[in-house]
C-alpha cells in the first residue's frame, strides 16, 4: 500500500501497514506513484482529480470528500 503523509506521521502511518510513504510536503503523489490499482481520496478538490492520474488502465477510484458529486476521470481506462 502507498500513502501519501506528512513526516510527522510516517510512523503512523506504516504501523498501518504502509509499504510506501509520500510525504505531499517534498514531493508530489502525482509525480511519485504510477500504476496504481486503486486510490482512496480523503482531500477533495485538485487532489481528487490528480488522483486520477495514479491509476492503471482499469483502475477505480473512490472518493471520501468530493462533495455531493463525484470528480468525473478526464481518461476512459479508470472509473470513479
Amino acid at each position: 500500500m502507498i500513502t501519501t503523509a506528512s513526516a510527522a506521521n510516517h510512523a503512523y502511518v506504516r504501523g498501518l501497514g504502509a509499504d510506501e510513504i509520500v510525504d505531499y510536503n517534498v514531493r508530489d503523489f502525482a509525480q511519485a506513484v504510477a500504476n496504481c490499482d486503486a486510490v482512496f481520496d480523503t482531500v477533495g478538490g485538485d487532489v481528487a482529480q490528480r488522483s486520477f492520474a495514479v491509476l492503471k488502465p482499469g483502475g477505480r477510484a473512490a472518493f471520501i470528500a468530493s462533495g455531493a458529486q463525484a470528480p468525473k476521470p478526464q481518461r476512459a481506462d479508470v472509473c470513479g
